[in-house]
């Protein structure tokens, strides 16, 4: 191995740890000068591979207009190539940058081509997460039934390649769907499925989710959510989406201290603006009142914790 074959493949590993850590743009300074090194060095097998994760760079920073141009070209190269597989996964996260500009009908477009890839290929597992994102695209069409047979479908491929992580997210969504039509019962049911599945692979983090968002759909009783209205406001700003579910985290935390305290005071502007962000159609005071303090604030969480673990689901393929 040369020289610049040494550099190159340092300067790809150096980015993958930068995006791994999440410093973005330490890991697009690193993937981009492996980029020009693999260009020089005319290496045709790791060049698809470094404009698709460039595009997922992009994606993260909230750029969608230099993802896709990065991801076509990903896409160019996979299909000269016949790769099938990686082709599959890049029109995955076309899709998912579609969906973000809010164009789902675009983004249901690739995620059929993605499934049509993966069906022929077999792959029960990637096969099964597109039908999810599928069903996800549905749900904010307003087509809550067809998301639920999406589910299904890909609920019973992950429980025959015994994915028990990807399962457990198939049935998160699945009880979101069926809260977000008001079915509260069967919602409390899937989200038991999905939690105890959670704890099985030793999820921490998806099980901290959805207990937040049974809390939510046990304690509250919603009425029925609008996904289409509630997504298309959260993805006007990439930025701010992912900032904003950040934060929500953290607030969550705070209220949490604050009612052992009894002391709300701290939380409250960090809650009013997510709760703005998530219920722009309320008007939220950056003040809690004597009646916000009584009740715990709870209205103000009544959709954040089920948007965010929404939100969560929709990842890209490296």
């Amino acid at each position: 191995m040369n020289d610049r074959s040494l550099e190159f493949y340092s300067s790809l590993l150096v980015g993958f740890i930068y995006r791994a850590l999440g410093e973005l743009q330490s890991a697009l300074d690193y993937y981009g000068r492996a980029l020009r090194l693999c260009k020089d060095l005319g290496n045709k097998t790791d060049e698809p591979i470094l404009l698709n994760n460039i595009g997922n760079v992009y994606d993260a920073l909230g750029e969608p207009q230099k993802a896709l141009a990065y991801y076509n070209d990903a896409l160019a190269l996979w299909s000269a190539r016949n790769e099938r597989g990686a082709q599959a996964d890049t029109l995955n996260n076309v899709g998912l940058v579609y969906l973000f500009l809010g164009q789902p009908q675009r983004a249901l477009d690739y995620y059929q081509q993605s499934l049509q890839l993966k069906r022929e290929l077999g792959n029960a597992t990637k096969t099964a997460n597109t039908l999810s994102n599928i069903a996800v695209v549905y749900a904010i069409l307003g087509e809550e039934g067809r998301a639920l047979e999406y589910l299904k479908e890909a609920s019973d491929l992950q429980h025959g390649a015994r994915d028990l992580s990807g399962e457990a997210t198939t049935y998160y969504f699945t009880a979101y769907v069926h809260a977000a039509q008001g079915g509260m019962t069967k919602a409390l049911e899937d989200y038991n499925q999905a939690l105890t599945m959670q704890r099985a692979v030793g999820n921490r983090r998806g099980e901290g989710i959805t207990l937040d968002s049974m809390g939510v759909t046990a304690g509250l009783r919603l009425p029925r959510l609008n996904i289409s209205a509630t997504f298309m406001h959260c993805r006007a700003n990439w930025t701010e989406l992912r900032r904003i579910t950040t934060k929500r985290s953290r607030c969550a935390r705070r209220w949490e201290i604050g009612a052992k305290r009894r002391t709300f005071s701290r939380a409250w502007p960090d809650l009013s603006e997510s709760a703005a962000t998530f219920l722009p159609h309320r008007n939220i005071s950056r003040k809690p009142s004597r009646k916000s303090r009584r009740c715990g604030g709870r209205q103000i969480l009544s959709c954040a914790p089920l948007i965010s673990g929404f939100i969560t689901m929709l990842t890209s393929s490296t």
